[in-house]
């Protein structure tokens, strides 16, 4: 096999369509000599070796084959050669055709006529071919593929041929010179390409030179003309160009000037960048070294800006950006130095610093500066800031070391609860590590059955019947043993893999809920979606594959949200979710009242229900219930239905009920259920709720209150022994 691509050792050419050209035009320039002589080595092999009657005419027939080869191949020559070498890659190309066919008519005769020649005729044609195959390594030494194919065709076959029709070890001994013969050809053949290209690179440039030096020639006579018709005024000239070489001197220093300011500043903030922090931290670790003082750095990221970000637009991210970085700015200690990390991220250098406690201090200072709103074009906001600090030299010799110190402090304080200030300590990095461990297995998780669905009542507070079950994650590791969601799933959402999870998980719990028809009116199932899954832009299909292979009906399929979602960019988000509606799934928004809210796009949102968050039901008795009684009357002005969830005790479900709210999920109802004990647990509340009846018959009152529900419910489940 051969090709026209040249080899890697030697650079190619800027303008590689010119080197092309010359490669074609170096194999083209003595090619018809070489078919002519190729013509003649034929014309005597034939004379020589096809004397004999037995294949003297199989000979002829041959020598024809190549006369015609050679005819096409000069005609093909000629053609390309008038045709000015327009295209230098396609006359390699056809060239190379034209070597193929005539190596493939030489290993033809080979392979037919070795068998039946003489000894000492075989040796006489291994010998042309060799012959012709070192030929070939100057003939096309521009392209080495092309040489080292022939060679190897001219070669390589016909001794193997010679070998099988002499078994001697004369036979085996033709095969190894042959064998050394060909690897001695191939290195020349890499030599001479090698020698060729840089030849040809030496001309290109020697060319691109000379064009240079002409057009540099021609400028320069063009110069020397306007300065010849400048003479006729020479002395105005003078002080119009002195004029200008004044402003011309000035602009490129300007110019100068706003380069290296803007090389070493971020163009948004006017603060220091990523680089110049880095070199001036590690002059200012290497004098505090020197000095024995302690340095402080620290790791600013800002809170929920990315909120004002895809609510109110990146025009208003910049506005409060600016801001933040004069605020942080203004606030400085003394000899500290603030730059713009990247994004939402800042980094401060605070040199001799007296101990930890002056550094938790600038800290606590600098996030007091954010806390002031910062007003917009129709509204204000809130920035806060989580705080990751370290100390040179405790945490850190050199500028990498403290900054990714003061990150991961950052880090493991955002996973605390946000706006807050941390100090590095070594078990963060090891947690960091642990975290790191985790989200690796979590690649696996799914395709190695190591994740489960539980499943949560959701009761109606009207009739006691169980409405809907909702679908929790669960992942057991058989290392690390069960893991919480709240601590896989912000890692899953971070690196995507949250997509395949919430793929499995939708599939499952409509698999697990189309098994519980064997109750009277089961349940709906209630997915998580994450915001993720939305963004992706494949929900619509994912819930579409899922019911068709449950066959679950769809209006038994409720989706979870959360709020925020909607926040972030629901202009692009709400026909999504309404598509979904058309189809019969009813959507829900999770956590509610804890994201990012807004009435005036309340009411155009495309869900059906509420779910007011646990942290709210939790301290009702505290300072919340104002907050449920809102969320309440809210819901029935929007004509949705609400939610309570982490309902635990009785003062609870009868407080919640007695404001209107409509269904209850909690432990006072159950506790998360497995899912192959699922269909049990809603055998015994369909006999929980007969009794119920019954005992409401007795009592004579009305609908059953959600209390009595919660005991009878209670006392038949424990009894048959699902909770």
């Amino acid at each position: 096999m051969v090709s026209n691509t040249p080899t890697r050792p030697v650079k190619e050419s800027v303008d590689g369509k010119r080197v092309n050209q010359e490669r074609a035009r170096l194999l083209y320039e003595h090619a018809s000599l070489g078919v002519a002589f190729t013509a003649v080595v034929c014309t005597c092999v034939v004379l020589l070796v096809g004397t004999s009657q037995q294949y003297g005419g199989q000979m002829w027939a041959w020598w024809c084959v190549m006369m015609a080869i050679c005819l096409a191949r000069l005609t093909a020559i000629r053609r390309w050669e008038r045709s000015g070498n327009p295209n230098g890659v396609l006359g390699i190309r056809w060239f190379g055709a034209g070597i193929l066919l005539q190596g493939l008519a030489w290993e033809l005769m080979a392979l037919v006529l070795f068998p039946v020649f003489p000894e000492e005729q075989r040796a006489l044609v291994l010998m042309v071919m060799c012959a012709l195959a070192s030929g070939a390594i100057t003939t096309l030494a521009s392209s080495f593929w092309l040489a080292a194919g022939y060679a190897t065709q001219m070669t390589l076959p016909p001794a193997i041929l010679y070998m099988l029709a002499d078994r001697t070890q004369n036979g085996s001994a033709v095969v190894f010179l042959t064998l050394s013969y060909l690897l001695m050809i191939l290195h020349s053949a890499r030599v001479n390409h090698e020698a060729v290209l840089r030849s040809i690179h030496a001309q290109e440039s020697r060319q691109t030179l000379l064009a240079q030096m002409q057009q540099a020639y021609q400028d320069l006579a063009a110069a020397q003309v306007d300065l010849q018709n400048a003479n006729q005024n020479l002395e105005q000239r003078i002080r119009e160009r002195t004029s200008d070489l004044v402003k011309e001197v000035a602009e490129r220093s300007r110019y100068a000037q706003e380069l290296t300011r803007l090389a070493s500043t971020d163009s948004l903030t006017g603060l220091s960048n990523r680089a110049t922090f880095s070199s001036r931290l590690t002059a200012c670790a290497k004098s505090a070294g020197a000095a024995g003082e302690r340095l402080a750095v620290l790791f600013i990221d800002l809170d929920r800006f990315k909120e004002v970000n895809d609510v109110r637009g990146h025009d208003a991210g910049d506005l409060v950006l600016r801001e933040v970085a004069r605020r942080l700015a203004s606030n400085l200690p003394e000899h500290a130095e603030l730059a713009r990390w990247g994004g939402d991220e800042f980094v401060v250098m605070a040199p001799r610093v007296k101990d930890e406690t002056e550094a938790i201090e600038i800290a606590n200072r600098l996030r007091s500066a954010l806390w002031l709103p910062i007003p917009l074009a129709a509204e204000e906001v809130s920035i806060d800031g989580t705080v990751g600090i370290a100390m040179f030299p405790k945490h850190g010799r050199s500028d990498d070391d403290l900054i990714r110190a003061a990150d991961v402090a950052m880090y493991s304080a955002k996973q605390e609860g946000r706006n807050r200030v941390r100090m590095f300590e070594q078990s963060l990095a090891d947690d960091l590590a642990s975290r790191h461990i985790v989200a690796q297995a979590l690649r696996d998780a799914v395709s190695s059955g190591q994740l489960s669905l539980h499943f949560q009542p959701i009761v109606s507070t009207l009739t006691g019947r169980c409405e809907t079950m909702e679908a929790l994650l669960r992942w057991h590791h058989p290392d690390l043993g069960l893991i919480a969601p709240l601590d896989f799933i912000p890692m899953a959402e971070r690196s995507g893999d949250i997509v395949g999870i919430g793929r499995w998980a939708l599939v499952e719990a409509c698999r697990a809920a189309a098994q519980w028809s064997g109750v009277p009116s089961p349940p709906a199932v209630a997915v998580n979606i994450s915001a993720v899954q939305v963004l992706s832009g494949t929900l619509f299909d994912d819930v579409e594959f899922a019911l068709r292979e449950s066959k679950l009906p769809p209006s038994r399929l409720h989706l979870e949200l959360t709020e925020s979602l909607f926040a972030g960019d629901h202009q692009r988000i709400s026909p999504a979710i309404e598509g979904l509606r058309r189809r019969g799934i009813r959507i829900s928004i999770d956590d509610f009242g804890t994201g990012f809210s807004s009435l005036s796009y309340l009411q155009d949102l495309p869900v059906d229900t509420i779910k007011i968050d646990r942290t709210f039901i939790n301290r009702m008795n505290r300072d919340s219930h104002a907050i449920v009684q809102a969320i309440v009357m809210v819901g029935r002005a929007l004509s949705f239905e609400v939610i309570a969830e982490g309902v635990e005790s009785e003062n609870q479900w009868k407080e919640l009920q007695a404001l209107g709210v409509t269904q209850f999920q909690g432990y006072i109802v159950s506790r998360p259920i497995p899912g192959e004990r699922v269909p049990n647990w809603l055998a015994a509340s369909v006999q929980a709720n007969r009794d119920l009846a019954s005992l409401s018959e007795r009592v004579r009152s009305g609908a059953p209150s959600g209390v009595h529900y919660r005991e009878v419910v209670t006392a038949r489940v424990e009894d048959d022994g699902y909770c």
